[in-house]
């Protein structure tokens, strides 16, 4: 049994290698969470049609997976093989048999056909000829052959008898599952993550609530809590680049401007040390403040320059948005739709439009020049972040203590296309890719998740945070993402 538990092992160490949850690899094999529980504790081996799945899925062989039945060859018992394997101990060699026959190698009649259809499109794709199942067939060598003479048959005789049994009667799912047991299955792989830091930044005293990349991808801009300053640094060595001493305790959001040559920063308070409502243009070369905009009555919690690098919009605990030159500092409109505070603005790819989103639960996507309201979008609590896909065809959203969901809708109709659940408490972040094929998210359950925005399969957990998480954003190569987090830290991870 403690070698059976120790070869099973090795499915959950691959399945949370990859991040991924037992209500995940569930769905994907289609069996409930406690089955994939026994699978992993040895209780239980997978009948041949779980297998193949189950390869399929992690891109392993069925040795690789610790999923052999010659893996237990040295087990006292079948107990693995029962529908309740507290009730089956110490079986004789002629009980194992029947259990095996009446459990592991009995498929349904609906599952009999499907497997048999599967089985014989991965036999072609492997190219793999079916070969005559007899007791010399090597590859079904359970144990050492037992001496002759001796009274009853041994469980490696019985094994092989029965599989060849099975065979000669047609079941061709028992075939599929020994050609999948040897060889790789042929499924494009998927892209490759690391959960290892690359870069790590250590220069604050409190919370980062900040981090975004130049243009160039070479050079990182954060700020945080009582930090007196926005730093910036070499993405790939972290070396601190310079300091811009700026206007308040802290600093709650930044942004680049698209040519590279400016940022901008929204001040912030923290345990209320105060701050002066104000946000500020920096020229990045001569590092000084060049445009104070004082429009704002209240903290300022989001930032974001518009794609033609013209306009710059702000908000806040004021309950509006407000769009300004970004040269003169001229307010062209104020957005006043929000009835609560407003922690997220974003302009759409074309810059035509803002969506913006906070406490009142409410997505607004309004034209970014006359503030005509196109859309709204409910969510069920108070919301942290929104982002527009690189295509401009789809807006995410997350926040709040509730639904901890990442949703993501059609930004020309409103309805919702995916709900991601992968997190465990708020989303405070969320970015899409580049390529708009992957969506970031960070939590305060200190956790980043890398999914696919068509499907919404996680494809990664990055967990070296030790507080919540509040920015994640990709380099523009993509094959980075930055975290910053309350643990005083902002992480550069590889992604390919």
């Amino acid at each position: 049994m403690d070698k059976r538990r120790a070869m099973l092992s090795l499915l959950r160490r691959e399945r949370e290698r990859r991040g991924w949850s037992r209500d995940y690899v569930a769905a994907k094999v289609e069996v409930d969470v406690a089955t994939v529980g026994r699978w992993e504790r040895g209780e239980r081996v997978p009948q041949p049609y779980y297998r193949q799945k189950l390869c399929t899925l992690f891109e392993k062989n069925a040795q690789e997976l610790g999923l052999l039945v010659d893996a237990f060859e040295e087990s006292d018992d079948l107990e693995m093989v029962a529908d309740h394997p507290s009730a089956v101990s110490k079986l004789n060699n002629e009980q194992r048999a029947q259990r095996l026959a009446a459990s592991s190698f009995s498929p349904t009649p609906s599952s009999r056909s499907a497997n048999s259809e599967e089985s014989a499109q991965a036999t072609a794709s492997l190219q793999t000829p079916t070969a005559t199942i007899s007791p010399e067939t090597p590859s079904l060598m359970v144990g050492s052959q037992e001496q002759a003479g001796q009274k009853h048959p041994s469980r490696r005789t019985l094994l092989v008898g029965l599989l060849g049994g099975i065979v000669g009667a047609g079941m061709g799912s028992a075939v599929s599952w020994l050609v999948l047991s040897r060889s790789p299955v042929v499924v494009p792989a998927p892209k490759a993550i690391m959960n290892s830091t690359r870069v790590l930044y250590r220069g604050y005293q409190a919370g980062v609530h900040a981090a975004v990349w130049s243009p160039d991808g070479r050079r990182i801009a954060s700020g945080g809590a009582l930090d007196d300053a926005v730093q910036m640094w070499d993405a790939t060595s972290g070396q601190n680049v310079v300091r811009y001493h700026i206007h308040s305790p802290s600093v709650n959001a930044l942004a680049w401007s698209p040519d590279g040559k400016h940022f901008v920063s929204a001040s912030g308070s923290f345990l209320g040390s105060g701050d002066d409502h104000t946000v500020q243009v920096w020229d990045v070369a001569s590092r000084s403040s060049i445009v104070t905009y004082h429009k704002h009555t209240k903290e300022i919690r989001a930032v974001a320059w518009s794609p033609d690098g013209r306009y710059i919009a702000s908000a806040g605990d004021d309950k509006v948005v407000q769009v300004w030159d970004a040269a003169s500092g001229d307010t062209v409109y104020t957005y006043k739709e929000h009835t609560f505070p407003v922690y997220a603005v974003a302009w759409s790819p074309d810059g035509e439009r803002i969506a913006s989103a906070g406490s009142d639960k409410v997505v607004r996507v309004w034209m970014a020049r006359t503030g005509q309201q196109k859309m709204t979008y409910q969510h069920s609590d108070f919301l942290r972040a929104v982002a527009w896909s690189p295509d401009g065809k789809y807006i995410a959203s997350s926040g709040g203590f509730v639904d901890m969901t990442v949703q993501v809708w059609d930004a020309i109709t409103g309805q919702q296309v995916l709900v991601y659940r992968g997190h465990s408490q708020g989303v405070n972040t969320v970015a899409w890719s580049p390529d708009g094929k992957y969506i970031a998210s960070g939590s305060s359950d200190k956790t980043a998740q890398v999914w696919l925005s068509a499907s919404g399969d996680r494809v990664f957990t990055y967990s070296e945070h030790t507080l919540e998480i509040n920015e994640i954003a990709w380099s523009p190569q993509q094959s980075l993402i930055a975290s910053a987090s309350n643990d005083g830290t902002v992480r550069v991870w590889k992604t390919s």
